[in-house]
């Protein structure tokens, strides 16, 4: 009797690779379902689409092989693609029997434990609601400006997220943590509303830079609480954040007492300079603003202190303050205008950094309180 053979396919080594590149950040190394730790292959019509979740999100990749016996099976994702990655042969036979998965190549082989396709969690119905398609290159570069502003713990999940808001039948994207917040207006037609995980974005990002796509679908299916971002071959679902957002506009500061505008770079260096002698101190930095000048410093008793100092145009009242060197480098590393407009509402209150000539991109950072 002929073996039962489950799946049979010939595919093109480097188009594998690139197909499951993107799908690597949701394997986790300590998943609480061993099959988590797995791709789910599933071959038919001259395609196999490729699956990973870590539960919140789930993501498929497709890439053209040659099918012989159309199958779905799941596979140990780092053995499989590490495997495959050390292989010299530009051309792959995968094939599954009896529960085990065989790699041909040219000059190796290697059998790998599979474990069903029907233990692999799936993604449900998708009801598409609310479904816009939308300018890649925008979306990626608004999520890419806002995201790190998302809080990393899941105290209140719902500042995990990234805030989507129709603006006037347009798009603003806004992410916050308590300590910082960042809006970018879109030039992006939608009436999308909704909360979706940062950390989902950021690998639906690395996922859709590799996409040949100019365009990506955006839908929603508030049933299951869940968004679909697709291109061509790329399909990318997520749960929604439940809860309510805070009241964004009420967190940004309108009210000056001083304002300053000063070269990208130039600030960029001084806040890194300051920050090799803020490391013993929480990062702090400290802004002395006056004078047609910020003295950007900072001093720590077992490395010592360093200050700059950096021309401005500057009006209002002058002003000491500090703040996370982190944030404020993280912020301006979206700055991609020659100067930057930061905006002071006192030593105590929120300060607004935006570019001098684009005001579609706000950051708002909260000052701390500097030791001395």
């Amino acid at each position: 009797m002929l073996p039962f053979i489950q799946m049979k396919a010939e595919l093109i080594r480097e188009q594998f690779l690139k197909a499951t590149g993107p799908l690597v950040g949701l394997i986790s190394t300590r998943p609480t379902l061993p099959v988590l730790n797995n791709l789910l292959l599933s071959t038919e019509g001259g395609q196999m689409e490729i699956t990973a979740t870590n539960l919140e999100t789930f993501m498929q990749n497709k890439t053209a092989v040659r099918v012989l016996e159309k199958g779905r099976v799941t596979v140990p994702a780092r053995v499989l693609i590490d495997f495959i990655q050390a292989l010299s042969s530009d051309r792959i036979q995968l094939s599954v029997e009896k529960e085990i998965l065989t790699v041909n190549a040219s000059e190796a082989s290697a059998s790998i434990p599979t474990i069903s396709a029907a233990e692999f969690p799936s993604v449900g119905e998708f009801n598409s609601e609310n479904q816009t398609l939308v300018d890649k290159k925008k979306l990626l570069e608004a999520i890419h400006q806002v995201s790190f502003s998302a809080a990393p713990e899941e105290s209140r999940p719902v500042l995990t997220g990234i805030l989507f808001a129709p603006l006037g039948g347009q798009l603003s994207l806004v992410a916050t943590d308590g300590y910082r917040l960042a809006k970018k207006d879109t030039t992006i037609r939608s009436n999308l509303e909704a909360i979706v995980p940062a950390r989902a974005l950021r690998e639906t990002v690395k996922a859709l830079t590799e996409q040949e796509d100019d365009q990506v679908e955006i839908s929603t299916n508030k049933e299951n609480n869940q968004v679909r971002l697709q291109t061509r071959n790329l399909t990318v679902f997520s749960r929604l954040l439940e809860g309510t957002y805070p009241d964004y506009e009420q967190i940004l500061p309108t009210d000056f007492t001083s304002e300053a505008v000063v070269a990208t770079k130039k600030l960029v260096d001084a806040v890194k300079l300051a920050s090799l002698f803020a490391r013993d101190v929480g990062s702090v930095v400290r802004f002395d603003v006056g004078a047609g000048k910020i003295k950007i410093s900072a001093s720590t008793t077992s490395v010592g202190e360093a200050e700059t100092a950096i021309n401005t145009k500057q009006k209002g009242e002058e002003l000491k303050i500090a703040f996370n060197s982190r944030f404020l480098l993280e912020a301006l590393a979206t700055i991609a205008g020659d100067q930057t407009h930061l905006s002071f509402s006192g030593p105590t209150s929120a300060a607004l950094l935006r570019e001098e000539t684009d005001s579609s991109l706000l950051h708002v950072v909260m000052p701390v309180r500097a030791a001395g």
